[in-house]
């Protein structure tokens, strides 16, 4: 706690916006800086337990600290869109084996014009020419080169 304070009291004479203190799970913290939305729930309570709080909510994957009424942790489902708030700060928690991130889709030669849409349809009178996939590909518009797109 007292590093947080150390920290807070430098970010106000100095602006630090980065970094400022880790909790095992709570690693990225950042001042002056809240997520918008994506809110879970609210908690009342000291800032120091957000971190807990939000390791034991379904879904969680970060959260924003202010002062209201006394203390209030706002649990977020998302990371993002951060914006500047003065005195609140926002901590991105870090992976674990349940909160892990995988890779959903891989692109590469094989697929990568697979989910595109080719329009056919002239949507601006003439100035373009659409051309739908075989032709796309047929004419080197979209094309593989090796491994390559």
């Amino acid at each position: 706690m007292e590093i947080f304070k150390i920290s807070i009291f430098l970010g106000c004479i100095f602006g630090f916006t980065e970094k400022v203190f880790g909790q095992a799970g709570c690693t990225t913290s950042y001042n002056n800086k809240a997520i918008y939305g994506n809110d879970l729930a609210q908690v009342a309570g000291s800032s120091s337990s957000c971190c807990l709080a939000c390791q034991q909510k379904s879904g969680c994957v970060a959260y924003t600290w202010n002062s209201i009424n006394g203390g209030t942790c706002w649990l977020k489902s998302a990371t993002a869109p951060i914006y500047v708030a003065n005195g609140q700060f926002t901590v991105m928690m870090s992976p674990t084996p349940a909160r892990t991130y995988s890779l959903n889709i891989s692109y590469d030669s094989t697929n990568f014009f697979d989910l595109f849409t080719f329009f056919t349809h002239n949507y601006n009178e003439g100035y373009t020419n659409y051309v739908d996939k075989a032709t796309a590909m047929s004419s080197g518009i979209a094309k593989y080169q090796g491994q390559k797109v």
